[in-house]
């Protein structure tokens, strides 16, 4: 499996700062906008477990 690198934390960070500030200049024109954005967070840790789960089984039965 794939070594999470500082260059990978960082892209991560950014995109939930890039995130919340849209959510802050767009949320009082949009109520919806919050209950939008914590969806996608819930279906972005769901995917990311997924593969993460994934790609650990495929290197565990590679390795046996």
């Amino acid at each position: 499996m794939q070594a999470c690198d500082n260059t990978t934390l960082l892209n991560e960070y950014l995109e939930i700062i890039i995130q919340f500030g849209m959510l802050m200049l767009f949320g009082a024109t949009f109520p919806l906008a919050p209950l939008l954005v914590f969806l996608n967070n819930i279906l972005e840790v769901i995917h990311t477990t997924n593969t993460y789960f994934v790609k650990h089984f495929q290197m565990k039965r590679l390795c046996s």
